[in-house]
């Protein structure tokens, strides 16, 4: 059981490690609402919650308070969604705090980055790995569009942006060719000062970590190395702050079939062609259970990605940010909390 426990945080983390700090002239509070969708086996990923950010100069507190829609992921990770950090670049010093428990345990920001490399090179937790060892791969191609309603959020009005970086796969056993397609889904506001502290800190954590500026969805999606980094240096040209993104990962075409090839590659995971399959058989055989229910989007598919099988999508919206002093305990261990080993 603490094995599934770990494999079930380390997918936690990947999702959540995002929040994090940088350098700060003045004290800022954010909070954001996150949403996580698995689709039919990805459903294990589903979450959704809050989660709070408080930064003063090179130290911030994360306030993570996220739900698992799977009742059994909830069991294996055992509040692994309701965490509170804090992350200090000053020491290199990262707490992670049970707050119920009264109990912390301490990391750095180096170790965290290693967790994550090992993590991201094994797979584990990653409900999105195909094997892809038998892909010839075309060249990535990019679409970058304006159009859409404005929306109004925590008070700012946000214009919308949609940038969706395509490749496909042939499978040199079977011959199908699938498309992967990334789709990046945004609404951007004028920037403030709130908003360039806010963007600051994001930045130098993920820099600390070894990523890039979207730490959570590189860690996700940064597998698909050339359409991930076309869209990745798209994001970096934003002007302005994103009140609002979604990422989405789409799997399918219309020459994404052909004859199941006999198991998996290296990794075991199934070839794109074959997972496609497997997702398109689920959804014809599988009832509705009420863990599916809490997952289902109330937001359509992203147009980019129709006829696919949307694997995955990750949701941020803005609810607030607001300047103002903070205490200097938001960022130390609690008194009475004991240290316990990792």
């Amino acid at each position: 059981m603490s094995t599934n426990r770990s494999r079930a945080g380390v997918l936690v983390a990947i999702v959540l490690f995002a929040s994090g700090i940088g350098v700060s002239e003045a004290d800022v509070t954010v909070q954001e609402r996150i949403t996580v969708e698995g689709t039919g086996l990805m459903s294990i990923a589903s979450m959704q919650g809050t989660s709070t950010t408080s930064i003063s100069n090179k130290r911030a507190r994360v306030e993570n308070n996220l739900r698992m829609h799977s009742g059994f992921m909830r069991m294996l990770a055992r509040g692994a969604g309701e965490t509170t950090e804090i992350v200090r670049l000053d020491d290199d010093t990262i707490y992670v705090l049970d707050m119920k428990k009264k109990r912390y345990q301490e990391t750095s920001v180096a170790a965290r980055s290693a967790e994550l490399a090992k993590a991201s090179a094994a797979q584990q937790g990653n409900p999105i790995a195909f094997d892809d060892s038998q892909c010839d791969w075309s060249e990535p191609k990019l679409t970058v569009g304006k159009s859409g309603a404005r929306v109004v959020l925590a008070g700012l009005s946000a214009a919308p942006l949609s940038i969706v970086a395509r490749q496909s796969c042939k499978d040199r056993r079977t011959g199908a060719v699938c498309d992967i397609a990334l789709s990046f889904e945004g609404w951007i506001a004028p920037s403030s000062a709130e908003a360039r502290e806010t963007l600051q800190f994001r930045a130098a954590y993920a820099q600390q970590l070894g990523l890039g500026n979207d730490a959570r969805a590189e860690s996700l999606f940064g597998r698909y190395k050339r359409p991930w980094g076309l869209m990745a240096e798209e994001i970096r040209k934003l002007k302005g702050f994103p009140v609002k993104t979604r990422f989405a990962l789409g799997l399918g075409g219309a020459n994404c079939s052909g004859p199941a090839a006999a198991g998996g590659g290296p990794s075991g995971a199934p070839s794109p062609s074959a997972l496609a399959r497997q997702m398109v058989g689920l959804f014809g055989r599988k009832k509705a259970s009420p863990d599916d229910s809490a997952a289902a989007s109330a937001e359509p598919a992203p147009e980019a990605l129709a006829g696919m099988v949307v694997l995955l999508r990750v949701t941020s919206e803005l609810e607030s940010i607001a300047g103002g002093p903070l205490k200097a305990s938001t960022f130390e261990v609690p008194a009475g909390f004991k240290k316990t080993a990792r």
